[in-house]
């Protein structure tokens, strides 16, 4: 009976660890602040570089240029800010919290307070403002092919942070997809309420190494790392000291933030191990100590942000607000109705023996990482590899595109459509990007995210199905991700072939130099003619002059352009009385005559399918007798294409590969994510049939000592 009882007390001290669906439901629904501005960052980045790289040579938006990088910078800032603001302090130094870490509740605030606490709105407002500045100027003017590409960049780059700037977009969409799954907010917060605190101290030592650059004067310092190690800090047991705060004023229906972070507290034997890890680990010249504090995965970098509200369709309301250019209206009018609860999940930690009533026994810690020092020992010893590493990197804060593709991993039809669309996107842009700049463009960005999206499964699939290592899965996925992007920018550089053909099939096209002018040389792309001369002693020549400072001489001429005559044939050249029909035009060498069998004529491709807009201004002025002359560059077509076709369905043939190769990760991942789940939920039943078992077996146990104790007292009384 004594031994049974010991028993009953010592389960009473063991930990009570969070079941890994309940963490696993509170990652998905709990998110890192301050972590979602990067994607819109370099998105908008790369649009406006591109765009800007792509249109160079016609600088008819500098305005608009230098306004969207502006705000781009804007954008920079405020992330720089936020990240510069975060708190990395985790153990508390008494067993109270100070005043601006205690758990708080702030009341909806009005429109203009709600302004001034959403950064992004002000962002946001200034894309919307370019967003209709943009849509006006190409208004003015839809013939400009710049003016709508820029119109609609400016609407994505809108469109991008409407939805990934901020937490607001991934919150509502974490809230609508996972409030079936939580309950109120005791139960959300349950997970971190019953796990155990896992704080690490980490130490690096490292000394300067000086060189003299390649300048008199000027010195590269290097840092050289010498030692580094982790080690998690034990103790004898834990308990939760986590205070909520009053939320009366509050109604049922009203949405709130709940903004979480996990605190430690251990007292002066907590500074005492803090301090007996810095002593055993001081080397070199100069040291950096560092502390981290994980519980149920979430750690203490940053601020952890939920959604609660019981409204339905919310992430609906603000997709189609954003369409729609509200945006900011929409983000300002709920955050104005919106309360904010500031959530401090403290633990206690004790390192006495006995532990004390009310605290439970702490887990296994892992190994320590890095190198032992001094004395080839570590600071704390004893201790075994737990099954369950609690590193916060294990499971990271996740963005809405991982989000997205978490969520339709398990959905695999909507996924592969997803595929297939882009795949399509690609493709289909990659055969008229002939025809336009912009579609050339819109290729490439398409492969960037095609890429991004196949690369991540075709490495999960080579780690965890065909078993290989993490580094070999990373380079397949890489290698993945630069086969689309290469062979989406070989079709992009192959394709004029497809237009040549295109146009040949639709249009009979000019076949004399009298119909080059008028309509059909806009519409012209490769030449074939049944007459022509090019006069060749007759070329008139232009050029621009470089600059370099450390060029001797300091200016020379560059970039030659030639232009000669086009007449009806030699006669005509010889006539000074007749005006030239056509001008042949090129850029580094002379024109020459060149003659097709399938004519007889000269032949050649339409210029402005060949050179930029800013080389056909100059050649227009070259030949300043015409207001608009039909210019003409002279080159046999079948010698200019004759390997495109192969390289552009050889690059197409690569870009199916992969995608085929994806689709069949997405397979068997899906395949083995099915029976990862079914065999999770096995062991879940399990462990909690067993629970049950041990609970009535020690109801039974109890029960029985009972009656024994009754039937001695019946005994004792009888005798």
């Amino acid at each position: 009976m004594p031994r049974m009882a010991t028993a009953m007390e010592t389960r009473s001290s063991e930990t009570i660890p969070a079941s890994t669906c309940q963490v696993r439901k509170l990652w998905l629904r709990f998110l890192r602040r301050n972590d979602h501005d990067l994607l819109p960052i370099s998105f908008n980045g790369v649009l406006i570089a591109a765009l800007t790289v792509t249109f160079a040579d016609v600088m008819g938006q500098g305005k608009l240029i230098l306004a969207h990088s502006a705000i781009w910078w804007v954008m920079v800032l405020q992330h720089f800010c936020r990240c510069r603001a975060v708190s990395s302090a985790v153990v508390s130094s008494g067993p109270e919290l100070g005043e601006d870490e205690a758990s708080s509740v702030e009341a909806p605030a009005g429109v203009f307070s709600a302004l001034a606490a959403d950064q992004t709105c002000f962002v946001g407002a200034c894309l919307t403002l370019l967003t209709f500045w943009s849509a006006a100027i190409f208004a003015g003017d839809p013939s400009d092919e710049e003016k709508f590409w820029w119109a609609i960049s400016s609407y994505s780059m809108y469109l991008v942070h409407a939805l990934l700037a901020g937490d607001l977009f991934i919150c509502l969409l974490r809230n609508d997809l996972d409030q079936r799954n939580m309950g109120g907010l005791k139960e959300m917060i349950a997970p971190l309420l019953e796990a155990p605190p896992f704080l690490s101290l980490t130490a690096e030592c490292y000394h300067t190494v000086s060189k003299s650059g390649s300048r008199p004067g000027q010195n590269a310092t290097r840092k050289v790392v010498t030692h580094h190690a982790k080690e998690w800090v034990p103790y004898s047991g834990w308990c939760d000291a986590t205070e909520f705060p009053q939320m009366d004023g509050l109604s049922s229906d009203t949405p709130f933030f709940c903004m979480v972070r996990v605190r430690v507290s251990g007292g002066a034997a907590l500074k005492d191990r803090q301090k007996t890890f810095e002593d055993c680990h001081r080397q070199d010249i100069r040291q950096n100590y560092s502390s981290a504090l994980t519980v149920a995965r979430l750690d203490s970098e940053a601020q952890w942000i939920s959604l609660c509200c019981d409204r339905k369709g919310l992430t609906a309301r603000y997709v189609l607000a954003s369409l729609c250019l509200g945006a900011v209206p929409w983000r300002l009018r709920f955050a104005s109705q919106a309360a904010y609860l500031h959530l401090v999940i403290l633990k206690k930690l004790v390192f006495d023996h006995p532990v004390p009533a009310g605290f439970h026994m702490a887990p296994q810690m892992p190994k320590p990482r890095g190198e032992k020092r001094t004395h080839d020992q570590w600071a704390f010893r004893g201790r075994a590899k737990s099954l369950d590493d609690p590193d916060a990197t294990v499971l990271p804060s996740i963005y809405v595109c991982d989000f997205g593709i978490h969520w339709l991993r398990k959905r695999f039809v909507a996924l592969g459509v997803v595929c297939c669309v882009l795949c399509c996107a690609v493709s289909v842009l990659s055969c008229v990007s002939a025809q336009s700049r912009g579609s050339k463009l819109a290729a490439i960005i398409s492969a960037g995210l095609l890429a991004l999206l196949e690369g991540p499964y075709i490495t999960s699939f080579a780690h965890r199905v065909l078993m290989w290592s993490a580094k070999s899965a990373r380079n397949l996925g890489v290698a993945a991700g630069t086969m689309v992007a290469a062979a989406t920018i070989v079709m992009v550089c192959t394709s004029f072939w497809i237009s040549v053909s295109w146009e040949s099939w639709q249009h009979r096209g000019p076949t004399c130099v009298q119909e080059l002018a008028g309509a059909s040389k806009e519409t012209a792309w490769a030449l074939y003619l049944s007459d022509g001369f090019v006069d060749q002693t007759l070329v008139k020549t232009s050029h621009n002059t470089c600059h370099n400072k450390k060029h001797h001489p300091k200016s020379w001429p560059c970039q030659f352009i030639y232009a000669s005559p086009i007449y009806h044939d030699a006669a005509a050249a010889a006539d000074n009385d007749s005006a030239p029909l056509a001008w042949a035009v090129a850029s580094g060498a002379r024109p020459n005559q060149v003659l097709c069998s399938e004519r007889g004529g000269i032949c050649g491709f339409a210029a402005a399918r060949i050179f930029r807009p800013g080389d056909l201004n100059r050649f227009r002025k070259l030949v300043s007798e015409q207001s608009d002359p039909a210019l003409v560059l002279i080159g046999d077509p079948e010698d200019y294409m004759r390997d495109q076709r192969h390289v552009f369905l050889s690059a197409w043939v690569v870009l199916m590969l992969v995608f085929f190769a994806s689709l069949h990760a997405l397979y068997k991942l899906n395949c083995s994510t099915s029976a990862r789940e079914t065999a999770d939920h096995h062991r879940e039943s399990e462990a909690q049939l067993g629970t049950s078992g041990e609970s009535l077996l020690h109801l039974l146990i109890d029960t029985r000592l009972v009656n024994e104790d009754e039937e001695a007292k019946h005994d004792n009384g009888g005798t």
